[in-house]
């Protein structure tokens, strides 16, 4: 499941137009998400964080916007199963 989430924060965060810091808390998260050496409730927790401080960006495109929020409420479901 979390293979499946990293591979759509790589296929989001190629976007053309995505600003800097929506890309750049994507690949935060998806590194904090590949962590092994935490445990995975704490690792999607910190994804969770650092994804939806993007949501209120002015400049990201509804598209993707949405993607991110299915992101999160997929993660937000791996966490409650943990």
């Amino acid at each position: 499941m979390v293979e499946g989430i990293v591979k759509e924060l790589d296929r989001i965060s190629s976007e053309p137009g995505l600003p800097k810091n929506v890309r750049q808390a994507l690949q935060s998260a998806k590194e904090i998400l590949l962590e092994q050496e935490k445990e995975l409730s704490v690792r999607v927790s910190s994804a969770v964080y650092e994804l939806e401080k993007t949501i209120d960006e002015p400049n990201l495109m509804q598209h993707t916007r949405i993607a991110i929020l299915q992101v999160i409420s997929a993660l937000e479901s791996i966490r409650d199963n943990v």
